[in-house]
């Protein structure tokens, strides 16, 4: 029975090819923004971390202030993958005896473990030359011009300071600004051990690589040795993007369901006859879930493997537009996990399908032209969907390279993330609600009170969701982020503050406007870009007036982060949240009262 089900299957999506082209491009189109946008991500990630390895070095650990055999002890015993080495002979002091620098020597493994390269000339190698850092260069007010001779106050120990006049031979980038050194003195005076007096002994730096732990610094009457430093800058502990690839992989399921029982619903009434006919000749409810199923495997086997090969495409051409296409990598764990997630939203999709109403309702066949309908209105859903989606994403990039800023971009994503909590819950809202929606597709007068009655509901259990996030905000931070992102509380709040709006005013109404065929105006208003019919048309007797389309959003977000920071990309999306949620309500309003009234006036 199975096989010839998967027979039936086959040659019927063979014989709907329309409709199985369809299904394949929405399916497929799914499966390409799960596999573009994680696949983009972990090569960001990528990019993001040569940059930080770049700047503050490749190094893991360093160790300060050590003699040569404590040096050797301890190379011996942690056995780095890779390490450099440094003799630290004397501190740098300025004209008040603060120390703003170290002089000494470096080894090869000193400048690859901290990603050294002159900026120009070259490295010291006879007695007299000296080559240094911008800094250094900057706090004894010299220039940076090779062969200058630069005079240097040293301390060797508890001796008088000393001066030392070197020839510059070579300018080094200012490691030492960037780099995590704690309390101690990293050398960035460096010349040759010839050049300085005998009777100076050295210190000892190490900056280590591991393949893997990397060793924990000990504590010295209950706090930690400050002559270990971790590379926390290059190698940040906590993982802030972990908790968005889930929130992004749960929504991408809960939408691949949605429009799969949107999409299966419309071609089931397309359908009616044949599965009719299938009844009468005995086959059950069970049997007809078992032939969507095959259906369902047929469509996976094709659109899941076109689908990441676009995505993968997608992503090494835009990373190829930013030049940083040799960054790409496939995240091949999240990449299953996802491609697991899709797949098995889409069967439970079609599984859903024996519990509802249109399986045991027998409906006309429909012409053509309401199929072309059905067809543009999954696709207009679709992307509807999409574009809301991707805004967050297009406000980091924004935060990102207005900003340029990394601590306030981490904290920027880790306030952001308490968007998704409103989506989850309004998403799994809305799969059990559109279909009762959906059976009353015309009937505007139902869908008009039954929507007000939702929406007051939504709206007392959404506000009492928001406001106690809203109380609690710095214990939600210290819970999922840390308390080092305490500092994102304020943040936090605005973000609730749109996370309500898009909950109560926002994606509910704009669902519910497709319901009524406004799919065209949800669209649109979800890219932010309103024209002057759809808006005179939201706004008639309201008094509101529309000149021309602008991109709202984008003009809003760009300008409110150049005034206000960080908080600006809050602000705009408040602003835009706000702006649609209203527009969404009046047009749904408008449209349900005047079909509404055209109706009693035909009855009259």
């Amino acid at each position: 029975m199975r096989h010839s089900l998967g027979t039936i299957a086959w040659r019927g999506l063979k014989g709907r090819r329309r409709d199985t082209a369809m299904m394949l491009c929405v399916l497929a189109a799914v499966f390409a923004l799960l596999t573009a946008v994680l696949c983009y991500q972990q090569s960001g990630n990528r990019a993001m971390e040569v940059q930080r390895q770049e700047l503050y070095g490749a190094w893991q650990l360093a160790r300060y202030d050590l003699t040569a055999a404590d040096a050797d002890a301890f190379v011996q015993q942690t056995a780095p993958a890779a390490v450099g080495r440094a003799a630290q002979y004397a501190a740098l002091v300025n004209d008040k005896d603060l120390a703003f620098g170290a002089l000494g020597t470096v080894d090869e493994g000193y400048l690859a473990c901290g990603q050294l390269q002159l900026l120009s000339g070259r490295l010291p190698g006879t007695a007299g030359e000296a080559a240094l850092t911008t800094s250094v260069l900057d706090s004894i007010g010299a220039s940076y011009e090779l062969g200058q001779t630069v005079t240097l106050q040293a301390v060797h120990g508890d001796d008088a300071p000393v001066l030392l006049q070197f020839t510059l031979c070579g300018v080094l980038p200012s490691y030492d600004a960037y780099w995590a050194v704690g309390s101690n003195l990293p050398v960035d005076a460096l010349v040759t051990a010839d050049s300085l007096p005998q009777s100076w002994d050295s210190k000892i730096q190490l900056l280590c690589c591991y393949a893997g732990a990397v060793p924990l610094a000990p504590y010295i009457d209950g706090s930690q040795d400050p002559t270990w430093v971790r590379n926390t800058y290059a190698y940040p502990e906590a993982d802030l993007t972990r908790s968005g690839s889930w929130a992004f992989m749960g929504g991408c399921a809960l939408l691949t369901l949605c429009a799969v029982l949107v999409l299966c619903t419309l071609q089931l009434r397309r359908r009616e006859q044949s599965l009719v006919t299938l009844r009468m000749i005995g086959a059950g409810k069970t049997a007809l879930v078992a032939l969507c199923l095959w259906e369902a495997v047929f469509l996976l086997l094709f659109c899941l493997p076109i689908g990441s090969l676009l995505g993968v495409g997608l992503c090494a051409a835009t990373l190829a537009v930013q030049g940083h296409v040799r960054y790409l990598s496939l995240p091949w764990g999240q990449l299953a996990l996802a491609w697991a997630t899709g797949t098995g939203a889409v069967l439970l999709g079609f599984l859903l399908i024996r519990d509802l109403p249109m399986m045991q309702v027998k409906a006309l066949m429909p012409d053509w032209g309401q199929v072309k309908a059905m067809m543009r209105f999954s696709i207009v859903m679709l992307s509807a969907s999409a574009t809301s989606m991707v805004m967050s994403y297009n406000e980091t990039f924004i935060v990102g390279q207005m900003l340029k800023n990394e601590e306030l971009l981490a904290e920027y994503r880790v306030a952001a993330n308490i968007l998704s909590i409103s989506l989850f819950l309004l998403e799994a809202l809305l799969v059990f609600i559109l279909p009762y929606f959906i059976q009353h597709i015309g009937d505007c007068k139902w869908i008009w009170n039954s929507y007000k009655k939702l929406f007051a509901i939504n709206g007392v259990v959404m506000t009492l969701f928001h406001l106690g996030l809203f109380l609690f905000a710095k214990l939600y931070l210290y819970i999922f982020a840390g308390p080092e992102y305490m500092g994102a509380a304020p943040l936090v709040r605005m973000f609730l503050i749109a996370s309500w709006i898009q909950a109560v005013f926002r994606g509910l109404s704009g669902n519910i406007l497709a319901v009524t065929g406004e799919e065209k105006f949800n669209l649109k208003i979800n890219i932010i870009l309103a024209d002057l019919p759809t808006m005179k048309k939201a706004f008639s007797g309201t008094g509101f007036t529309h000149k021309k389309g602008v991109i709202v959003h984008a003009v809003i977000d760009i300008a409110a982060v150049k005034i206000l920071g960080i908080y600006g990309a809050a602000i705009a999306l408040i602003v835009v949240y706000l702006l649609s949620g209203l527009i969404m309500n009046l047009h749904l309003r408008n449209i349900c009262n005047s079909q509404t009234g055209e109706i009693e006036h035909d009855e009259n």
